[in-house]
Formats: C-alpha cells, structure tokens, sequence
C-alpha cells in the first residue's frame, strides 16, 4: 500500500467542483437560457416581414387545389415549406383581392417573437396564423380558416346552418341546391 504525498496528489480545482455542483449547474442553464432570449430578442421578425411571408403563404394555399381538401398533417407539411420557399405568382390575382376584402391580418410585435392574426367575420377577435421567431416566420394558417365569399349562413330562422364545401371549380351564382339542411324532418334534396 502506497502512501499518497501531498505534492503529487493536486484536486481538480475550484472551478470543476463549481461546475459539477447544483448551483453551478443551474448558472450554467441560466446563461444559456439568457443568451437564447437575448439572441431572440435581436432577431423578432418586422411588421413588414410577418406580413410579406403570410401573404406568400396564403398564395401558395390559393395556388394549391388540394388545399381546401387538407388535414391536419398536410396543413402541417405545407406550412413547414412554406418557410423556406417562395411563390411564384398567383394563378388568380381576383382570389388575393377577394381575400384582402373579408380578412384582415395584423402583426403584434412582442419582446421575444411576434405573431400574425387573421380576423373576419368568422373570427372577430382574430385566430393565430404565424409565429415569427429567431428571424424566421413560422405560418400555422389552413385554408378553412380564410373567408373568402359572403352570403347566407340559414336559410331562414332557426334552421341548421348550410354546410358548402369549396371543389376549386366555379358553380356559378344563387345554385338552388334544394332542401338540403332539413334533412332530419325527411325533405332532404328537395325529395318528399
């Protein structure tokens, strides 16, 4: 058995036993954490950013036909890609008009993000349609979402309320699809 002298044997040091302690462990996360915000906090997107990338991306969701048929998975896939690609053009100028005519997007700049909020008629308080976050502008946006034509919700009072999916072809105007909504009395379609 040897004997252990004390010029040879030297600790690992202050700092190491600091960094190997709880405290020093959580200053260590702390700073981490500081730096991120700091770094998130120089890089919230602009106003005029937000809205040139949600504008891009409900092109490319107006340019898409399958759009108006998406879950949520797709939904998902189309606004990861969204954020790191461009539209072209739009094939129907007509429909950005139509959308900027019933929806209103306004930006809220925060400390650390800043997020984008799609109000209209069906949405008076607005529902959120993108995060911007570290410079980058995250959509979370669906096309159900968009109001893009006004008319009747019932037909008449206290009735169920029509139930109209869009196909992306044009069904001309005042279609009479029959008595569709009062189905549970048996006058579905126009059929008695």
């Amino acid at each position: 058995m040897g004997i252990i002298k004390d010029e040879s044997y030297k600790g690992e040091g202050l700092s190491t036993d600091f960094r190997r302690s709880c405290l020093g462990r959580l200053l260590v996360v702390g700073v981490i954490c500081g730096l991120l915000l700091l770094v998130a906090s120089m890089t919230v997107p602009s106003g005029e950013k937000m809205a040139a990338e949600i504008q891009d991306d409900i092109v490319e969701c107006l340019n898409d036909p399958n759009c108006a048929q998406a879950d949520a998975a797709d939904d998902f896939v189309r606004n990861l890609t969204t954020t790191f690609t461009k539209a072209d053009s739009i094939k129907d100028p007509s429909l950005l008009k139509q959308f900027y005519k019933y929806n209103k997007i306004e930006v809220y700049p925060h400390t650390f993000y800043s997020t984008a909020r799609l109000h209209n008629s069906f949405n008076p308080d607005g529902i959120r349609v993108a995060i911007g976050l570290f410079g980058l502008v995250f959509p979370t946006d669906n096309f159900s979402r968009y109001l893009l034509r006004e008319g009747p919700l019932r037909k008449g009072y206290n009735e169920r309320i029509i139930k109209a999916s869009y196909s992306g072809t044009d069904l001309g105007h005042g279609q009479d699809f029959g008595n569709t909504y009062n189905t549970y009395e048996g006058g579905a379609s126009g059929q008695d």
